[in-house]
């Protein structure tokens, strides 16, 4: 204070307080501070509750600032959940539309080529007629031809080819051909079948004791052609082979006892190992058998199957068949060629009706492209009533009276809204519309 008041700066009366109000003009709490030996103990707990209440206003304030923050969050999250299932099936949605458009472009090919195909044979049948009319080539038709060498043609070729299938099958009934007893197998029943496995077992079991007993036999004379050279060797035309000692006698017993028990063993040895080969020889035996009588079988079928197809030649290709062939064929090329008007007749109405639900759905979206555009530029506040009405909440503005009902109403409308851009858009069913393209 001394030395405040030594340089002159120590204030005092109005100056102090025209100084004071200038300090504290943007902080007034400091001058309650500076004048607290002034104020009462009662006054500053009222100020401090006064200050508490609006602190723990504030922290309310906060708290559900910051709920209502997590709930936006949560909100945004699921948004984006919604977003991506939206996306995903979109992207399902194309998938099917790209194979829809590969379908369809896979059966227009179809129909062109189909179209290709009758447009040739219309060519063909167009020669083919032309050339009728000018008398050239073979007669094609029977109107080309006087009826009764018609009919005596037809008598002619119709003894030939009686006459060429009685010399080839000898057998024929009504124009039919009976079954040859090539087929034993497509009419015999499943008795016969049995019957015929259990002959061809028993065969077989035949087969195999007749092996062995030849074997066995084989083995009989070939053991006893050994023994009987063995004796002769021993008795050597009088002159008997004696051993001359005990021990000789001893060395000579047991290596034969030796050689015994060594065949002994082969001999169960071998005669295990030919029962099995003798049951494979027998089924390869009946089995080569069936093979052979098979290969009998198949060439006397082809051989059946080519006069059959040399009698087709005939009836079909050398006789009156192709003019009857021909006129079905007509008549079927021309009910296909109905079938094709209407079809393209149906394709043009189908097309337009798409067409024009094109039209509408570009008019609908470019709508609401132009409004999105316009909602994107404007601020964000005024984008919908429901920004406007976060935007007064968070800035303390006082909200209208009927800004909930306003809000209420225009959602209401949206979703109305909504459901009729989604029916005049869409239409009837896709897939129907595809499927009624389809020939």
């Amino acid at each position: 204070r001394k030395r405040l008041q030594e340089t002159g700066a120590w204030l005092t009366g109005d100056e102090l307080d025209r100084e004071l109000a200038s300090a504290t003009k943007d902080c007034p709490e400091l001058l309650q501070l500076a004048q607290l030996e002034r104020i009462s103990d009662a006054e500053i707990c009222r100020n401090y509750e006064a200050e508490k209440e609006a602190y723990d206003a504030d922290v309310k304030d906060i708290e559900a600032l910051e709920d209502n923050l997590k709930k936006l969050t949560d909100l945004e999250l699921q948004l984006e959940e919604e977003l991506e299932a939206e996306q995903a099936e979109l992207d399902k949605l194309k998938i099917q539309q790209n194979k829809t458009h590969t379908d369809c472009a896979g059966l227009v090919e179809e129909f062109d080529s189909a179209c290709r195909e009758a447009y040739e044979d219309v060519q063909n049948l167009i020669g083919v007629y032309a050339n009728a009319a000018e008398k050239k080539g073979p007669p094609v038709v029977w109107t080309q031809v006087p009826l009764d060498l018609f009919i005596k043609h037809m008598d002619t070729y119709y003894n030939y080819l009686k006459y060429h299938v009685d010399r080839e099958f000898k057998r024929m009934h009504n124009g039919a051909l009976s079954v040859d007893d090539d087929h034993p197998d497509e009419q015999s029943s499943e008795q016969s079948q049995n019957m015929k496995a259990y002959e061809l077992l028993t065969c077989q079991n035949n087969l195999i004791s007749s092996i062995l007993d030849e074997i066995e036999s084989k083995k009989e004379l070939n053991s006893s052609e050994a023994l009987a050279n063995h004796a002769m060797e021993i008795y050597n035309n009088g002159e008997v082979k004696v051993p001359e000692s005990i021990a000789q006698i001893k060395v000579e017993l047991a290596e034969l006892i030796s050689r015994r028990d060594t065949l002994e063993e082969t001999n169960i040895l071998m005669d295990g190992r030919l029962q099995e080969t003798v049951s494979y020889y027998a089924k390869f035996v009946i089995t080569n058998i069936l093979v052979e009588n098979g290969r009998a079988r198949l060439e006397r079928r082809k051989n059946r199957l080519s006069k059959i197809e040399k009698l087709v030649h005939f009836a079909r290709d050398m006789g009156h068949a192709p003019s009857d062939l021909l006129s079905i064929l007509m008549q079927i090329q021309l009910r296909k060629l109905n079938e094709i008007v209407e079809f393209v007749n149906d394709a043009r109405y189908h097309v337009a009706a798409e067409y024009s639900h094109a039209t509408k759905r570009c008019e609908f979206m470019q709508k609401e492209q132009d409004k999105f555009n316009l909602i994107t530029t404007s601020p964000t506040y005024k984008q919908n009533i429901f920004n406007e009405l976060f935007s007064s909440l968070m800035l303390g503005v006082e909200k209208q009276i009927d800004a909930l009902d306003l809000s209420r109403k225009q959602y209401s409308e949206l979703l109305v809204e909504n459901k009729r851009m989604k029916e005049e858009i869409l239409g009837s069913d896709l897939d129907t519309r595809i499927e009624i393209l389809r020939p």
